[in-house]
């Protein structure tokens, strides 16, 4: 029997979905998690596909290093994921709810696979819906529920829905404060009253050489360093600023003015 195939048709500021072959089963029926792709909104509409197509063709090109180039074959990636979600519930500690958890930018779902095993229900968004097909090519725990987004907002989720909300090597992409700081408010609104945010940044000091490097156009640039790829440093008192602004407190941090610098949040 055919697997099931889903179309997706991108038009300005929405995404429709459509069903395969006649008889194919809908997402919500297919096994091991499902995917749904929703209406997008709060970004321009001239962005939303741009982000989206690169993703898109990223993830047919070479998901697994697009989602993290430092890793080799799929098993190495995997249990690179694994690594990550035990070093993170380590921080959190026991007393950590462990009730529903989402993870913004979950790519292939290496973590947010993971992380299932540790949470009563994962929600998973990335902006590609490709990325999510890829994911889905593996068998997923059925607490595991993927969706794809509009890359800038949290959308399909209720005020206070979620007792952790985790982000890693996804802000580091973003070019545009403008969808980082609509992002930082999204989190403070579904976060639970109690709830924690985990989120990742790049906060090196600036780079002539990284500057000069992004003027190049593409194919001159190894793929790290492309368009929606490259990584895009933050100053962390402007993250702090605008957490705070977005009515989230900074609580701790780890690994502050790098590559992988933590900031642990709370609704203020």
């Amino acid at each position: 029997m055919k697997a099931p195939v889903v179309q997706v048709v991108l038009r300005v500021g929405r995404m429709h979905l459509r069903r395969g072959p006649r008889g194919s089963a809908p997402p919500d029926a297919w096994p091991g998690g499902r995917v749904r792709c929703l209406p997008m909104s709060g970004v321009p509409a001239d962005l939303e596909p741009t982000r989206r197509a690169a993703w898109d063709r990223f993830a047919r090109r070479d998901a697994l290093f697009h989602a993290d180039p430092n890793t080799g074959d799929e098993a190495e990636f995997l249990a690179a994921g694994r690594r990550n979600v035990a070093r993170v519930m380590e921080w959190l500690g026991e007393d950590a709810p462990r009730g529903r958890m989402l993870e913004i930018g979950c790519g292939p779902a290496r973590t947010a696979e993971a992380f299932a095993a540790f949470f009563e229900r994962v929600d998973g968004v990335d902006v590609s819906p490709e990325m999510l097909r890829r994911a889905r090519a593996r068998p997923l725990p059925p607490n595991l529920v993927l969706t794809a987004t509009s890359g800038a907002d949290l959308e399909p989720f209720d005020d206070g829905a979620f007792d952790f909300v985790f982000s890693h090597l996804v802000f580091q992409h973003i070019d545009e404060e403008a969808v980082v700081a609509s992002y930082l408010r999204e989190v403070a609104r579904v976060l639970a009253p109690e709830g924690l945010a985990l989120l990742q940044f790049d906060t090196r000091p600036p780079s002539r050489l990284a500057a000069a490097l992004s003027a190049l156009p593409d194919p001159l640039l190894p793929r790290s360093r492309r368009r929606h790829m490259r990584r895009h440093r933050r100053d962390p008192a402007r993250l702090r600023a605008l957490a705070r602004a977005a009515e989230l407190e900074p609580m701790r941090e780890r690994g502050g003015a790098g590559p992988e610098h933590w900031f642990f949040l709370r609704r203020s």
